[in-house]
């Protein structure tokens, strides 16, 4: 009996110490300055939104600012890089709205970030927002 026992609380330690673990938070510096005090730009587009969402099993999720950390056991959802993911579906949400913004001049400002998350007995997920308005530069 004690042999069960034994194998029992080994496979438990074994399966909670190599479960998922994330944290990371996307602090920016921006290197380049803009300047919206001369009459050079136009507003392109408001309140464009981009998202991301990742979820596992048998885990918890936390947020700070724009922070998440997760510790799980199982990653069944989702992608990794947040941020990255979120600002992918910003810019597909703006070029299915406006077009394509390659060839334009554009940059974001009043950047917005936020999170959510969903924490239950068996499921963890958190998920990342962002949201900016896009004003493009003419000559």
């Amino acid at each position: 009996m004690k042999k069960i026992i034994y194998l029992l609380v080994s496979i438990t330690l074994i399966a909670l110490l190599s479960g998922c673990g994330t944290a990371g938070a996307f602090q920016t510096m921006n290197v380049t300055t803009v300047e919206l005090s001369k009459p050079n730009f136009n507003i392109a587009a408001r309140d464009v939104h981009g998202s991301a969402t990742r979820g596992y099993l048998v885990g918890i999720s936390y947020s700070q600012g724009s922070d998440i950390g997760t510790f799980a056991l199982i990653k069944v959802a989702g992608v990794e890089k947040l941020y990255d993911a979120a600002m992918k579906d910003l810019w597909n949400n703006y070029r299915e709205k406006y077009g394509d913004p390659e060839k334009k001049k554009l940059a974001l400002v009043n950047i917005r970030q936020d999170t959510e998350i969903l924490n239950t007995l068996v499921y963890t997920q958190a998920k990342y927002f962002i949201t900016a308005d896009i004003v493009e530069f003419v000559e």
